[in-house]
């Protein structure tokens, strides 16, 4: 069985949060530390973008009047507003015999710690096995589930995306504790429309929504936990960041993610 640190950062700010990640994902490829499983917030919420997304999709004058900030993901996928979530990471080894080397394969392998978790809230999760037919052209993440994502009723309600490195494996997945699309379709642009907004309620739910009460995020982190250990057959000891992480995770927020230039590139 192997042992996974875990770590909770708690809420922080969007560069910060993707420097951590990508620090630890620099340690664990390279030996330092072990596979880490990491939850975290956002303060203040924020936008994030893919990796290949266009900025051109975020209202950045809205953004700006709502204090959010705006930050470019080292993954892949569309745009998120984090806010009522809760976010994790996993960093593990490319060669970790737990994952294949076929990203579909490693997203199920994960996403069914994500489908345990829901379970034991009383939730009725269900894994997607093919893609949209009929194409997804929003700016949002939340619009449309890819395979191996996880829906509600045929509702998404995590959404994830990954990043291979030679030597190590980044997921990053947000868990919808409740959900405002009022908020979402405000900060994407030319999409705030009453019609977007109603097909999105119709493709997008939350925890709370589906559970019809408001939920303590302190348990949603108990049986994610609980259903990470199941699924991988891991165990999670609690930790924190190295020295060599804090000091690299600090730098990265300062010179990329705080950077225009690779937040706001073409």
């Amino acid at each position: 069985m192997q042992t996974w640190r875990f770590i909770d950062s708690g809420p922080k700010r969007a560069s910060l949060n993707m420097a951590i990640d990508e620090a630890i994902a620099e340690s664990v490829g390279r030996g330092l530390a072990p596979p880490t499983l990491r939850f975290y917030g956002w303060t203040p919420p924020a936008v994030s973008i893919g990796y290949s997304q266009k900025i051109e999709e975020v209202d950045q004058e809205e953004c700006l009047l709502k204090n959010y900030d705006i930050v470019r993901r080292p993954t892949g996928g569309r745009a998120i507003l984090h806010n009522k979530e809760l976010t994790y990471s996993i960093m593990s080894p490319a060669d970790n015999p737990l994952f294949s080397k076929n990203i579909m394969n490693s997203y199920k392998i994960l996403h069914q710690g994500i489908m345990i978790g829901l379970r034991k809230l009383g939730l009725i999760p269900e894994m997607v096995s093919g893609r949209d037919k009929k194409g997804n052209k929003s700016p949002a993440c939340f619009f449309s589930p890819s395979i191996n994502e996880l829906t509600i009723d045929g509702k998404k309600i995590i959404g994830s995306a990954q990043k291979r490195w030679q030597k190590v494996m980044l997921q990053q997945g947000s868990i919808l504790l409740d959900l405002d699309v009022d908020a979402l379709f405000s900060v994407l642009s030319n999409q705030n429309s009453r019609g977007a907004k109603e097909r999105a309620g119709q493709k997008m739910t939350s925890i709370s929504r589906e559970l019809g009460k408001a939920v303590d995020i302190d348990n949603v982190k108990k049986v994610m936990i609980d259903g990470f250990e199941e699924a991988l057959g891991i165990r999670l000891k609690r930790g924190s960041l190295t020295d060599y992480e804090t000091a690299l995770a600090f730098r990265l927020s300062v010179e990329k993610y705080s950077n225009k230039e690779w937040n706001y590139k073409k």
